[in-house]
């Protein structure tokens, strides 16, 4: 009987080991601008460049980034007081997550 109670105990660690091991958490990355405002530069970005896994931030800065016309995709965004995300003429920007503006950034449509 001891054995049992052992072995249930054991096998709900594994269980337990195996849950938190395949939890997920969303890559993050900051635009920088620091090279020029394309979007698929990863030198303009401080984590690389995002994809629909990534929860980016834009903030204030110099280089603002420009949505390409090929599109991009991101878990969740986030524009900053003063920042501006801009969209090339016909560009699309899927956000799989939340949008968030925060102080009024400013979208710019192509």
């Amino acid at each position: 009987m001891n054995m049992n109670i052992n072995l249930l105990k054991l096998i709900n660690l594994l269980m337990l080991t195996i849950c938190v091991g395949f939890t997920s958490y969303a890559a993050s990355t900051t635009w920088t601008g620091s090279v020029s405002t394309d979007w698929n530069n990863p030198a303009n970005w401080n984590n690389g460049v995002p994809d629909s896994t990534f929860d980016i931030t834009i903030p204030n800065v110099t280089n603002d980034p420009t949505v390409p016309v090929t599109g991009a995709h991101v878990n969740q965004l986030d524009i900053q007081n003063g920042g501006i995300l801009n969209f090339a003429s016909n560009a699309t920007l899927w956000v799989h997550g939340t949008l968030q503006n925060t102080n009024f950034g400013t979208i710019n449509l192509g």
